[in-house]
């Protein structure tokens, strides 16, 4: 009897035992796993960048709408895409939430599991590895939604990178990684773009800074070009009666001075 008792407690002791190391096992691999949503998604960019010696984006609530904007328009005409199929560019949602930018970058991904497979794939991708570890960048904006693409539920992430002021032309250049059913899109803008002011005033072109020299000299130009010319004005009747000279000489120094001064006023 005694044996029976000893045996069916051994029993009892295994079992607890194998409950115990399975519930921590199943607890070990979900509590750590991270939800998909912004704060997660922002602290895992902010701290590769930290390991990289960049800066951290700063959470911007402009940039979290334009997130939201272009997510809720992925989900309600079923597409995954940088530019929609009616032709709207990533840089629509900047400009429809009024934010001017000097540099912009837009991540995007779909049906991975946790925070930390989504941030893995993108820093896999040279493309998404550059919009996260840019040195131009200076806020961040995250979105997310559930949608139904190519006919399938899907969990939608869109991350949005940019530093406001000049606004400057975007050029798409897109990649994508394929992991199951589970890719991501990124693509930055360059260039430059005329900037609307508000309703009532002027337009004007922020210029990148390889043209400022440039427009400096052109305007250097212009300033000896109008001085040059209130010299001449003023000094018009010393030319008209040195022109009347009697000699020849006189006249021909006269029209080689004159050509002289219109010369460098053109082309100095």
């Amino acid at each position: 009897m005694k044996n029976t008792t000893l045996k069916l407690n051994t029993l009892k002791s295994s079992l607890l035992i194998s409950v115990f190391v399975f519930i921590s096992f199943y607890y070990s691999s979900t509590t750590y796993a991270k939800e998909i949503n912004s704060q997660n998604i922002i602290e895992l960019i902010n701290y590769s960048r930290l390991s990289n010696s960049l800066n951290p984006l700063a959470e911007s609530s402009i940039l979290s709408e334009v997130a939201q904007s272009k997510v809720s328009d992925m989900a309600k005409n079923h597409y995954f895409a940088h530019t929609s199929p009616a032709g709207v560019t990533p840089w629509h949602w900047f400009d429809k939430n009024n934010y001017s930018y000097k540099y912009a970058g837009e991540n995007l991904a779909i049906n991975y599991e946790s925070a930390e497979e989504e941030h893995g794939a993108w820093m896999k991708s040279i493309a998404h590895k550059e919009n996260i570890l840019n040195s131009n960048f200076k806020e961040i904006g995250v979105a997310t939604s559930k949608g139904i693409i190519n006919g399938k539920k899907s969990n939608i992430t869109v991350t949005v990178f940019g530093t406001p002021e000049e606004n400057i032309l975007a050029t798409a250049g897109k990649s994508s990684v394929a992991n199951k059913n589970s890719y991501i899109l990124g693509v930055q803008s360059q260039g430059v773009k005329p900037l609307p002011l508000k309703k009532g005033s002027a337009y004007q072109l922020n210029i990148s800074p390889k043209f400022t020299g440039s427009i400096k000299k052109q305007s250097h130009n212009i300033v000896w070009t109008v001085a040059l010319i209130a010299i001449l004005i003023v000094l018009k009747d010393i030319v008209l009666r040195t022109i009347n000279a009697q000699t020849f000489q006189h006249r021909h120094s006269v029209v080689n001075l004159i050509l002289f001064i219109m010369i460098y006023a053109i082309f100095f």
